[in-house]
């Protein structure tokens, strides 16, 4: 990448673009917009949310969940599906963004840091989930892209129902 356009790039990664892209992402989950949501990830992407605080990585230890693209297809799928179970009744989500930041930004690519307070309700119920939010957001074709997601809910450790809509 030239200087130029590597410049260019990371004027894309300015705060303001950064957290209209988290709202964007958050509206397409509040709306039930899966496969546009599925869309913002790139090829190559994966989407974790440790079981435990402090967990390294999603290969020597039990995830909630640990999607690379194929299984994130899989889930969105179902997510689509009208007769799938666990949208019976259709849980529907509530996305708040808040304290993001900005944690390096290099070559077109750019790791970001936020906090989320989700609510969903399924029937009667509400749940409230918070997590602490990282993406690598990579610039790919003029687009922004979500090269891979990290969702590390507070209690995730604990007692907790079916994981059915995405963070």
């Amino acid at each position: 990448m030239t200087s130029a356009v590597a410049q260019s790039a990371e004027k894309r990664f300015d705060r303001p673009t950064i957290e209209d892209y988290l709202f964007h992402e958050a509206e397409l989950l509040d709306s039930g917009r899966w496969s546009e949501w599925f869309n913002l990830f790139t090829d190559d992407a994966y989407y974790w949310v440790p079981a435990h605080p402090g967990q390294k990585d999603p290969y020597n230890e039990v995830s909630l969940i640990y999607d690379d693209i194929a299984t994130l297809q899989v889930r969105v799928n179902r997510m689509n599906h009208p007769a799938h179970h666990a949208n019976q009744p259709a849980v529907l989500g509530a996305h708040h963004i808040s304290n993001v930041r900005l944690l390096s930004a290099i070559n077109g690519e750019c790791r970001v840091a936020s906090r989320l307070l989700m609510v969903d309700r399924r029937g009667d119920a509400l749940r409230i989930f918070s997590a602490r939010v990282e993406h690598s957001l990579r610039l790919f074709e003029g687009r922004i892209r979500i090269a891979w997601k990290k969702v590390e809910l507070l209690g995730a450790e604990g007692p907790h129902e079916e994981l059915v809509i995405p963070f």
